[in-house]
């Protein structure tokens, strides 16, 4: 009996050696250190969680994971083994997740839980932010489905360990009258930081090196004491972590602006906003758009718009109507879009821009001719009277008249000025007859009727120069001589020339002004100087 016990109790001390030898070489060789895992190891996990780790009695209006499809952000979808992006400090977890059509979830709040403060890679802040449904595109296609597409964006610590590290995300919503909760695990691998093995031998280096000189200064009867006990480690000063740049919303361009936009016309056009940071997304977009200029009318059911999110560099359209007023003076106009929306942080952020609109007033020119004789004689002189109405609201420049007749010569054109809405000027084309076509061989041909136009030309506010014409014809006889008839007893006649005779009246006239004249100018200036 003695020896069956001696046997049992060495037996059982085997086994228990045994137990604590294998289990301190899993120690040592990091067995069972979530540390040490990779995302590989783990991710079939990660499904499983982000599935089953949920409260309440049945599956039924709950949030389930969308483990086939990949979105914005994700190179894989989670069962083919998703892995958040690490790049340049952050993390990118994205988890898309759905609901039955049955429920009633209108949204929902998610926060991440980092972990432990001492040992986790990342940035401890508030990161509770709340989710709606929206429409993503997925796998990288025009096809969309209809998610709660949560994503955080975490910052790392610059001294983080390499490693695997768990993100519990931790759901809250409200459906079919109570109050749940859902947790999902993400597991983010680290692969750009410290090596934890790497550190712990150095530091054991220094541990022994430090011992080692305490001892020789112990043998040489030095004291120790913290100057020569070795050089102390000093703690790196912390870097200054650069800000990273917030998302701006801008007005790329203007689709389908007019080049002139005149007062009573109807505008439509076509505002594209885009989103000019290359890493992050904006959500709950609003753009309130405004007009102060009276008779610039928005005709939009609503003059504020609302979209859920704009992605990376994309662009979203604003189709815009508006009515322009008969009575808008022409000038220059700006229509304002506020812009307001939260970055991926939950931050509200906000801007600005305008769209600049240059309008024009209808122009409306009328030209009337007035009575002038519609036969004349070559070598005639006579005047075309014309005005220049201005029928519309703006004002008109640089109003001028011109002839364009064959036959009929102007000896310049006739300039009017600046015309105010509803007003007239006039004036008269002092015009000269000649020949129909000098290049005729027979009188008939080079004479008769021709026909040309009064052309009226202005300019409207921007200089922009516009023409009017009026036609006229006219009939051109060649130079007609009369004849005097001063027969006797024969029937003789003398032709004298009408023309000539008066020409010599007035030769004869002027010979005797040119002799008076000069002698009554002499005796008075005789009379002066006596004087």
């Amino acid at each position: 009996m003695k020896k069956a016990g001696i046997c049992l109790l060495l037996a059982i001390g085997i086994m228990i050696l045994s137990h604590s030898v294998f289990a301190a070489g899993m120690e040592e060789t990091g067995i069972g250190s979530d540390n040490d895992k990779s995302v590989s190891d783990v991710s079939e996990a990660s499904v499983l969680n982000a599935n089953e780790n949920h409260t309440g009695e049945s599956e039924t209006g709950y949030l389930t994971l969308d483990d086939k499809n990949t979105y914005e952000g994700m190179e894989k979808a989670y069962e083919e083994g998703y892995e958040p992006l690490v790049k340049d400090g952050w993390v990118s977890v994205i988890l898309p997740i759905y609901a039955a059509e049955e429920n009633d979830i209108k949204a929902l709040t998610a926060m991440p839980d980092l972990g432990d403060t001492a040992s986790a890679p990342f940035i401890f802040r508030n990161y509770r932010k709340t989710f709606q449904v929206t429409n993503e595109r997925i796998n990288g296609t025009g096809e969309e489905k209809a998610v709660f597409l949560i994503r955080f964006d975490l910052e790392l610590s610059k001294d983080r360990y390499n490693g695997v590290y768990p993100v519990e995300i931790q759901i809250d919503y409200h459906a079919k009258g109570q109050e749940i909760s859902q947790v999902f695990t993400i597991y983010v691998q680290i692969t750009d930081g410290k090596d934890k093995k790497e550190t712990e031998e150095g530091n054991e280096g220094e541990i022994d090196k430090e011992k080692q000189q305490d001892e020789t200064q112990a043998e040489e009867n030095i004291p120790v004491n913290q100057e020569n006990a070795g050089t102390p480690v000093v703690p790196e000063t912390p870097k200054e972590e650069k800000p990273t740049s917030d998302p701006k919303v801008i007005i790329e361009q203007c689709i389908g602006m007019p080049e002139q936009i005149i007062s009573g016309s109807e505008l439509e056009f076509t505002a594209v906003l885009k989103n000019t940071n290359k890493t992050k997304y904006v959500q709950n977009i609003t753009v309130a758009v405004t007009c102060e200029a009276e008779g610039i009318t928005l005709k939009n059911s609503s003059n504020i718009f609302y979209f859920e999110k704009l992605g990376t560099e994309s662009t979203l359209e604003i189709p815009l109507q508006f009515h322009i007023d008969e009575k808008t003076a022409a000038g220059k106009y700006s229509i304002v879009l506020d812009m307001s929306y939260d970055n991926p942080d939950a931050s509200s952020l906000t801007s600005s821009g305008k769209i600049d609109l240059l309008i024009s007033q209808k122009i409306d020119m009328a030209l009337e001719v007035g009575k002038f004789a519609s036969e004349v004689n070559a070598g005639d002189s006579i005047k075309i009277p014309v005005q220049a109405m201005n029928l519309g609201r703006g004002k008109i420049y640089n109003v001028r008249c011109s002839l364009d007749v064959q036959g009929l010569n102007a000896s310049k054109s006739l300039f009017l000025g600046n015309l105010d809405g509803g007003t007239a000027a006039s004036g008269e084309l002092d015009v000269f007859a000649g020949m129909v076509d000098e290049k005729a061989e027979s009188a008939d041909k080079r004479y008769g009727k021709t026909s040309g136009n009064i052309i009226l030309t202005f300019e409207d506010e921007n200089g922009v120069e516009q023409t009017h014409s009026k036609e006229i014809v006219v009939t051109i006889n060649p130079l007609e001589l009369k004849t005097v008839n001063t027969s006797n007893d024969k029937g003789e006649k003398k032709v004298i020339g009408q023309q000539m005779a008066i020409g010599l009246g007035i030769l004869a006239s002027l010979g005797i002004l040119g002799v008076t004249v000069p002698m009554v100018l002499k005796k008075m200036k005789k009379r002066d100087s006596y004087e």
